[in-house]
Formats: C-alpha cells, sequence, structure tokens
C-alpha cells in the first residue's frame, strides 16, 4: 500500500504558514490585554469626531526628558497655532496652522544661497480632505520677510507626518503612527516586531498603571498607560539600538465633554537636546467647524500649482480652500507635469512621530512576499511533477 502524498493544496497551506511571521512572542493573557489597550485606545479617540482647537508650540532645547517635561527649555521659539477637524462627513475635513513669529524665524534662518534659506524652526499651514493636501510651508528671508510657498500635493502623508497633536485626533487608525498601530504590528509579528515586558498593574506613585514594551528592528518603545482612562498614553519612551533615547509625556489628561480623554499637554525630547512642548489654549468638541472655515488667507493673491491633478491655476487668488478650486476647463488653467516636492520649499521638524513609533515595515514585508511567493509556486510545481511520475 502507497503511503498517502500531501496535495498540493495542503502542501501550499504548510508552506504559507511557514512564511508567515513566527508571532509575537506575547502569552496568551497577555496578548488579549494588549489588544483591548489598543480597541479602547481607538474606541476614545474615534469619540472625537469635530473640533476647534487654539494651542502653544514651543520650539528649543532641553537637557533630558524630565527638563523639557517641567517646560526647562533653552532658547524657546513659540508658535502659536489652531487645529480644526471634521470628520463626520464622507469626506475628512482638516486645517492645521503653526505659524511662529517674523523675529523667531529670523533668528533661526540662514541663508545656504541667494535664493535659499534653512531654517530650523517648521512654521506651515494646511488643509487636507483625505486624498488631498494644501501645503503652505512658511519661510523667512533675510530683505524680503516671511514668504508663502502654496502647493496642492496628493495623499495627505505631508499632513499627517507634520501636523501634530497629541493622540493624532482627527485622523483614522490606519492614518496614525501610534500607539495602537504598533501593538497591531507587534501582536502581528509584523516584521519581526514582538512583544517585551507587560505589567498590566505597575504602580507608579499612587497610581496603578499599566506599562509594556514592544520591540521592533531599530529599537524598543515603553508605553505607560492610563486602565481608568480608556488607556490613553500618558507616556512613551523609544530606545533605538544605538542607545538613543526620545519620550513623549502626555499631562493634564482631561475628559472632554460629551467626547473623551485628552491631553492638553505634550511633550517631546529628541535624544541629544530637541526639545517640543504644546499646550492647549481653547478646546471646543461640540460645534462642529463651518465648512467655510476650511480654506486659507494669503496675504496677497497668489496663484497654486496642483500637483494631484497636474494643474496650474495661474489666477490669483486671496483664499484658497480644496472645495472650490478652479475648473480644468476654465482659461486660466493650464495643464502641467509636476514631479513631487519641486516647488516645495518647507523644512521637514525633527523626528519625533506620534508616539516615537518605528519606521515603516513596508519594505521588508515585500521583500518578503517577493521572495515567499515564487518559492510556494516552485515548490507546488515540483511536487506535481512527482505525484505525475507516480
Amino acid at each position: 500500500m502507497k503511503p498517502k502524498t500531501v496535495g498540493p493544496i495542503a502542501t501550499l497551506a504548510i508552506l504559507l504558514a511557514a512564511l508567515a511571521p513566527s508571532g509575537a512572542g506575547a502569552e496568551p493573557a497577555h496578548a488579549k490585554f494588549l489588544a483591548t489597550v489598543a480597541d479602547r485606545f481607538e474606541e476614545n479617540r474615534a469619540k472625537f469626531t469635530r473640533g476647534r482647537v487654539r494651542f502653544d508650540y514651543l520650539d528649543g532645547r532641553a537637557d533630558d526628558p524630565d527638563a523639557a517635561r517641567k517646560g526647562e527649555i533653552r532658547d524657546p521659539c513659540t508658535a502659536r497655532c489652531e487645529y480644526l477637524f471634521d470628520v463626520e462627513g464622507k469626506r475628512p475635513q482638516l486645517r492645521y496652522e503653526k505659524e511662529f513669529p517674523p523675529e523667531d524665524m529670523d533668528a533661526r534662518t540662514k541663508s545656504i544661497s541667494d535664493s535659499r534659506t534653512a531654517s530650523t524652526l517648521d512654521s506651515f499651514r494646511a488643509l487636507c480632505d483625505g486624498s488631498r493636501t494644501l501645503f503652505d510651508a512658511i519661510s523667512w528671508h533675510p530683505g524680503q520677510g516671511l514668504t508663502h510657498n502654496p502647493e496642492i500635493r496628493p495623499g495627505s502623508d505631508d499632513f499627517e507626518r507634520r501636523a501634530e497633536f497629541p493622540y493624532e485626533l482627527g485622523l483614522p487608525e490606519p492614518k496614525t503612527r501610534g500607539m495602537a498601530r504598533q501593538i497591531r504590528k507587534a501582536l502581528a509579528g509584523e516584521a519581526g516586531a514582538s512583544v517585551g515586558s507587560v505589567e498590566e498593574a505597575a504602580r507608579v506613585g499612587d497610581r496603578v498603571l499599566a506599562r509594556f514594551t514592544l520591540r521592533f528592528e531599530h529599537g524598543e518603545v515603553t508605553y505607560l498607560v492610563d486602565p481608568e482612562r480608556s488607556y490613553v498614553p500618558l507616556e512613551s519612551r523609544f530606545r533605538s539600538r544605538e542607545g538613543l533615547e526620545n519620550a513623549t509625556f502626555y499631562d493634564d489628561v482631561r475628559l472632554a465633554p460629551n467626547r473623551g480623554w485628552l491631553a492638553f499637554e505634550q511633550t517631546k525630547h529628541l535624544g541629544g537636546g530637541p526639545a517640543r512642548r504644546l499646550v492647549v489654549r481653547e478646546a471646543d468638541f461640540e460645534a462642529a467647524p463651518r465648512p467655510a472655515e476650511f480654506a486659507l488667507e494669503f496675504p496677497e493673491p497668489v496663484p497654486m500649482v496642483d500637483a494631484a491633478k497636474g494643474a496650474w491655476y495661474r489666477k490669483p487668488q486671496k483664499v484658497w480652500s480644496l472645495a472650490s478650486l478652479p475648473s480644468s476647463s476654465s482659461p486660466s488653467v493650464k495643464k502641467l507635469t509636476v514631479r513631487r516636492g519641486e516647488s516645495s520649499s518647507g523644512t521637514p521638524s525633527d523626528p519625533l512621530p506620534g508616539e516615537l513609533e518605528p519606521p515603516s515595515w513596508a519594505p521588508m514585508t515585500l521583500a518578503l512576499a517577493a521572495v515567499g511567493i515564487p518559492a510556494v509556486a516552485l515548490a507546488i510545481l515540483a511536487i506535481r511533477r512527482r505525484s505525475a511520475r507516480r
């Protein structure tokens, strides 16, 4: 009697299982706990469907994370900021403004050529509807003062990476870079990510909080979260394999009426000294901003390059909105080819993302797919040939 052979479909399942991530290494109880943390935190964020927030954004340097948290920041520059969002409709509507005063822009800007400057301050304004971003990089030029460099760009990456706000309110989870996404990556074992230590009840002072560590290719991040307040993070610390330490603190956590929990103060410290401190001054999460408020007004009428549609709106306008762009059939609209970022002159901020997450794992995932799937196909073909010979 011949021994039974394994069919191609069963073999495919076995090989795919072998190629799958090896798992997060978390104990079942801890895995369930961390999944709950991610779900509860996202449920809390989802309660904020609209809002108007005014806040101060302080940029400077501090000796260490604790000094930054205490407000002991050297050479501070303070921007007056506003964030409006409404995600209740079919398309999200987002507006973010962070503008440093002219004297700070002048002090923090250096000329690198006759026509180009570089600044350590990230001054900008932005509109986003989920698929496009109108990004206005604000720069300082000696002899000219503040200059605006607006451009409509495809996608929402520029908004998501530059518009800092506690818990990334206004963004859907797939677009965030914070705690919930990192937990799900670690639980799935994505690109070798795993769960480290987990303390479901950690005594910190007179309170009982939760603390856990997630491990990634470039380092590990440790979160301190509050079980009594929807598991919102109070602190996160990222340590790279090279020893670089970043820290983010969320303080003055309040329950917004009819919404959820929000930190009204956020402090970030990047190993080496840079410090950023965000303090909310006014917040309204009840009244929806008017549609007309999702627009940017310029000191003088300006034309606009639309890299998303490959168009140049040649007729200058003083007010621009993504909801009311000129028709492509208008004589003032010219078709053109724009390379990504060609007309942008903004200076990106230091790499201090929402909650100090490791980089994206997409290239590694694609590489695995490129190697793994052909291997599976070849293996099945070999099995079929052996079966035919029998």
